[in-house]
């Protein structure tokens, strides 16, 4: 029985340890902001839940950092503006992170 224990302990290890990292991973702070604000019409996984431009998985390579910021804090088209939601600050936070995924 303790062999079958380990053994499914290992396989477990093995499992988790993928080459690919999950979309969301990242800073806390920012992943919190992301899924406290934008989850729900963005998806778990960036995917996008609205339209073909609610997929942010890869955001950066169509928008710069400062246009991704000026999104969040403006919205526009389905999106509503975060300007009065979030701080400058958090909108930079999540607009840099944003923006790295190309």
């Amino acid at each position: 029985m303790k062999k079958f224990v380990i053994l499914a302990a290992g396989i477990a290890l093995l499992t988790g340890c993928g080459s690919g990292s999950s979309p969301l991973s990242g800073p806390a702070e920012t992943v919190m902001i992301y899924r406290t604000n934008c989850l729900n019409c963005h998806g778990s996984e960036l995917q996008g839940r609205m339209d073909e431009q609610s997929n942010l998985q890869q955001v950066g390579q169509r928008m710069s950092q400062e246009d991704i910021a000026a999104k969040i804090t403006a919205g526009g088209n389905l999106m509503p503006p975060f300007a009065e939601r979030l701080t400058p600050e958090e909108i930079d936070q999540l607009a840099a992170w944003l923006a790295e995924k190309k």
